[in-house]
C-alpha cells in the first residue's frame, strides 16, 4: 500500500491497497485523518516521525497498526521525505507491505522449536491452545485426540479459552466438525456461521463460537488419531493465514503425539524385559530400574533408585568397578561383559554374590548422557557348565581307565606266554629231579610263584576286560 503524510501528520492520500489492507471500504475514509491513530502502540507514531526528521530515507522499518476491525497488523515501511521547493520538509512519502503473515510464521516457529521444548505432558497441550490462539487472534485454541468406544468422542489433550488454559472437556465425535475432519483428513475451514452449519455441537453454541478451523494430527502410520484448531466468536477473514499457522502446529503437536508413544512403548519394553534393566547417570546414580531389577538385586523399585550401581558389586571389586565405570563414559559404545573365562559378579541385597553377564549401551538424552545396563542373572547357567564339567571330567576319567586296561591286558598277554614257559620248564625240570635233591625244593618254589603270577595276571585281564569275571564260592568264615 501507499501512503502519503503531510508536515503535520494528517493523511493527504493513501491507494486502494493500502485502504484494504486495513479493512476500508475506500481510500476517502483515511484521508485528512491523522496517521498516528493508525498504529496500535501509542508510542509507535512518534517514533517513525523522529525516524523521518533524523534521515531522509527509512527502509524496512517495522510497525504495528491497528486495523479498521480492531485487529492487529504487522506491516514494514519504506519511505522518504517530502520537501519543498526551498527544501522544506512538507511530509512524507511510504510504501507499506503487509508482513502479519510472515511474522506469525516466524513467531510460531520460534514458539514450536524452542519456545516449547521444555514441557511435557498436559503442559506442553496447554501452552500450544494458548499460544495458537494467541497468535492468529482468537478465543478459543484446542487440541483433541480421538478416543474408539461403542460411541466415538473426542477428549481435548489442551483447552485455551480467553488466553488461558481450560480444564479438559469430552463430547461425542458425531455431528461436530471435527467429525468432518477425521472423516476426510484434512483441514476443515468454517470462516462463519459455524453454529449454522453444525447445529448438534453444542461446544459452539456455548462457547459463543462463530468460526471454525481445524487440522487433522496423522500417526507416523497415517491413521487420523486427533486434530488441533481454533474457534473465533466473529468471522475469520485472514484463512489462509490462520490455516497455515494451525498447519504448522500440526506439524509439531505430531511430533509430541509421536515421541510421547515411542516413550510409552519404550517404557513398557523396559519394564517387562527378560533380564534386570538399569539406567544410571555419569555418576552411576540409578534413574530408572524394572521389575526384574528388583527380582534380581532383592531391592524394591525406591531403594534402587537412591543407590549407585557400584553398590550392587561385591564390596572387594567396588572401587575398580568405579574406574571402569569413568572410563567407559570416555568411551562410550555398546558393548556386553561376562563370560565363563571373565566372569563377572554382583551382589544381592542379601551379600550372595550373583554370577551376572551385562550389556552397556549409552542413551544420549538433551542434557546428559545415560547408560543403559541389561544384566542377566545366570546362576542356573553357572550351575549347568559346572555340572557338565564334572560329566566331562568323569568322562575323562573313565576314558583313562579304558586305555589303561587295554594297555594292561597287552602288557598280560606277552607276560602269561613268558609265564607259560617257566611254568613248563618248571615242571619238565621237577619231573627229572630226584625228590632228595635240593634243587628240588628251589623249583617247586619257582612253581608256586609261577602259579602266583598266573593268578595275577588273570586279574589284570580282569580289569582290562580281556577275561570274564570268574565267581567262585567263598566261606565267610575263612574270611
Amino acid at each position: 500500500g501507499i501512503l502519503d503524510v503531510a508536515g503535520d501528520g494528517m493523511i493527504i492520500e493513501v491507494n486502494p491497497a493500502f485502504a484494504q489492507m486495513l479493512g476500508y471500504g475506500s481510500p476517502a475514509e483515511l484521508a485528512g485523518t491523522s496517521h498516528f491513530h493508525l498504529y496500535y502502540d501509542p508510542a509507535a507514531g512518534p517514533r517513525i516521525e523522529k525516524t523521518y526528521r533524523d534521515a531522509e530515507t527509512i527502509v524496512g522499518v517495522e510497525a504495528v497498526l491497528r486495523k479498521k476491525d480492531g485487529d492487529r497488523l504487522n506491516v514494514e515501511i519504506h519511505g522518504r521525505v517530502v520537501r519543498g521547493d526551498l527544501g522544506e520538509r512538507r511530509g512524507f512519502h511510504g510504501i507499506v507491505r503487509d508482513v502479519t503473515a510472515q511474522r506469525q510464521h516466524e513467531a510460531a516457529l520460534r514458539l514450536l522449536s524452542t519456545g516449547l521444548s521444555r514441557l511435557s505432558g498436559n503442559a506442553f497441550f496447554d501452552e500450544v491452545a494458548v499460544q495458537l490462539a494467541a497468535l492468529v487472534g482468537t478465543e478459543v485454541g484446542f487440541v483433541g485426540a480421538l478416543r474408539s468406544g461403542s460411541t466415538a468422542t473426542i477428549r481435548t489433550l489442551g483447552l485455551a479459552i480467553d488466553g488461558k488454559a481450560a480444564p479438559a472437556i469430552e463430547y461425542p465425535l458425531a455431528g461436530t466438525p471435527c467429525e468432518q475432519v477425521f472423516a476426510a483428513g484434512s483441514t476443515l475451514v468454517c470462516p462463519e456461521r459455524a453454529p449454522q452449519a453444525f447445529p448438534d455441537d453444542g461446544n459452539l453454541a456455548s462457547l459463543d463460537a462463530e468460526a471454525y478451523v481445524a487440522a487433522p494430527l496423522v500417526s507416523a502410520t497415517g491413521q487420523v488419531i486427533g486434530h488441533i484448531g481454533v474457534m473465533a466468536r466473529r468471522p475469520i477473514t485472514q484463512v489462509e493465514r490462520v490455516e497455515s499457522v494451525v498447519a504448522l502446529f500440526a506439524l509439531r503437536v505430531e511430533a509430541e503425539l509421536e515421541r510421547q508413544r515411542s516413550e510409552q512403548r519404550f517404557a513398557g519394553l523396559f519394564e517387562f524385559a527378560p533380564d534386570a534393566m538399569l539406567i544410571a547417570n555419569e555418576a552411576g546414580q540409578i534413574v530408572l530400574a524394572n521389575r526384574m531389577a528388583e527380582v534380581t538385586f532383592g531391592y524394591g523399585r525406591e531403594e534402587l533408585l537412591r543407590l549407585s550401581v557400584d553398590d550392587l558389586v561385591p564390596p572387594p571389586d567396588q572401587k575398580r568397578h568405579a574406574a571402569l565405570r569413568a572410563g567407559y563414559h570416555g568411551h562410550p559404545t555398546p558393548r556386553v561383559m561376562g563370560t565363563a573365562r571373565s566372569r563377572l559378579w554382583a551382589q544381592h541385597k542379601d551379600g550372595v554374590r550373583i554370577p551376572v553377564e551385562i550389556s552397556l549401551s549409552p542413551l544420549e538424552m538433551e542434557r546428559e548422557r545415560l547408560v543403559v545396563s541389561a544384566i542377566r542373572d545366570v546362576t542356573a547357567r553357572v550351575r549347568l557348565e559346572e555340572q557338565r564339567e564334572q560329566l566331562e571330567a568323569q568322562l575323562r576319567q573313565s576314558q583313562k581307565m579304558d586305555s589303561l586296561g587295554v594297555l594292561s591286558a597287552g602288557i598280560a598277554h606277552d607276560f602269561n606266554n613268558l609265564l607259560a614257559v617257566i611254568a613248563g620248564g618248571t615242571e619238565l625240570a621237577l619231573a627229572h629231579a630226584a625228590p632228595a635233591d635240593p634243587i628240588a625244593g628251589d623249583l617247586t618254589r619257582v612253581a608256586q610263584a609261577a602259579s602266583r603270577a598266573s593268578e595275577l595276571v588273570d586279574q589284570i585281564l580282569t580289569f582290562g576286560r580281556a577275561n570274564p569275571a570268574r565267581h567262585v564260592p567263598v566261606f565267610l568264615r575263612s574270611v
